[in-house]
């Protein structure tokens, strides 16, 4: 049988581990919001809502979740890339936006010659779409 930790003491280390949290901008997730620092971003209706939770300022709405990561980490690090990132999401949706295309015109597409054009330029937008990724987590792990 393990020993019963008090309550109190709980809250503390709790506390504590919050705390230090907070000094690494390690990502900490609780139901559909991901905390970083005293950044919040919420999962609502499959847009991604940052938010500073002291002012209450929003930071801006991404499509993507690797987007608002790299936007929560550029706030916290004082850094003016907030365009670069916003610029990326929309990229990143576009080609995303293109594949569900692509793979629909493949599963539609009566002759050969529409469904040999359609897998070429899904090949394209899979390269861009892990580009854009690429880019992003560039802006989270610098």
């Amino acid at each position: 049988m393990s020993p019963k930790i008090p309550k109190k003491l709980a809250k503390d280390v709790e506390a504590i581990i919050d705390k230090g949290l907070e000094k690494a901008f390690l990502p900490m997730q609780k139901g559909n919001k991901i905390y970083i620092g005293n950044i919040v971003i919420q999962n609502q209706n499959n847009k991604f809502f940052v938010t500073e939770c002291n002012s209450g300022q929003k930071l801006g709405i991404t499509n993507f979740k690797h987007s608002a990561l790299a936007l929560a980490k550029n706030h916290l690090l004082n850094r003016t890339r907030k365009q670069s990132i916003m610029q990326l999401d929309a990229e990143l949706t576009k080609h995303h936006m293109d594949g569900v295309f692509y793979r629909n015109t493949i599963k539609q597409a009566k002759n050969e010659s529409t469904v040999f054009a359609a897998e070429t330029r899904l090949d394209i937008t899979k390269v861009k779409t892990q580009q854009c990724i690429k880019e992003i987590e560039r802006h989270i792990f610098q």
